[in-house]
């Protein structure tokens, strides 16, 4: 059961000691206001509400979805880690991303989470194999994004919704860089030039 407070602000308080407004009718209606007001706020805001805000939308938007707690390998999947990694290497060959291979292995393969059977994930697989790409996955689209808006400015010229859109990506793009190159998945040397961008994504 919920329990319902009044809350009262300053203003309020100075509001009722003036003498006018002593009537016990008129106090009830404002203690009755103030505390619809309070559970108003209390109720509409979210659980997430205290989680920092998006850069540029200022929305608290929900992270993707969540795979389950359990890790162990569900009694369906036949498939042994031999044969499971032999499918990554496939479709890694095949220009299919580490996202993009979880996907096909889940939907057609029947194997909902590969780290529970292999003990490494996708990428750390392709890596072993060496058939990962040199950029990250979430960096490459990045790029992929930057170099359409790009396009599509170079026949709308006054699109200036499009023009921000390509000045947030570039600043994206930038702010991953620095990230991968403190954590070593990039070199220090490595620059993005957008005049190349195409060369990273062919």
């Amino acid at each position: 059961m919920k329990r319902v407070y009044i809350y009262q602000s300053n203003f309020t308080q100075s509001f009722i000691e003036q003498k006018p407004y002593k009537d016990s009718f008129f106090l009830l209606l404002l203690g009755w206001a103030c505390s619809r007001t309070w559970l108003y706020r209390r109720n509409s805001v979210s659980p997430d509400f205290k989680k920092m805000a998006r850069m540029y939308s200022r929305k608290h938007g929900k992270a993707t979805s969540h795979k389950p707690v359990d890790k162990t390998v569900p009694s369906w999947v036949s498939y042994k880690p031999g044969e499971v990694e032999q499918l990554i290497v496939k479709f890694a060959k095949q220009e299919h991303s580490s996202s993009q291979i979880g996907m096909i292995l889940r939907d057609s393969y029947g194997i909902p989470c590969v780290k529970a059977l292999l003990g490494k994930g996708i990428s750390e697989v392709m890596k072993d194999k060496k058939v990962y790409k040199q950029l990250p996955e979430d960096l490459l689209h990045l790029i992929q994004k930057h170099i359409a808006v790009m396009k599509h400015l170079e026949e709308n010229h006054h699109d200036m919704t499009a023009k921000r859109g390509m000045q947030l990506t570039e600043s994206k793009i930038k702010r991953l860089v620095k990230y991968y190159k403190k954590k070593g998945v990039l070199e220090a040397e490595w620059m993005y030039d957008k005049k190349r961008a195409k060369l990273f994504v062919e």
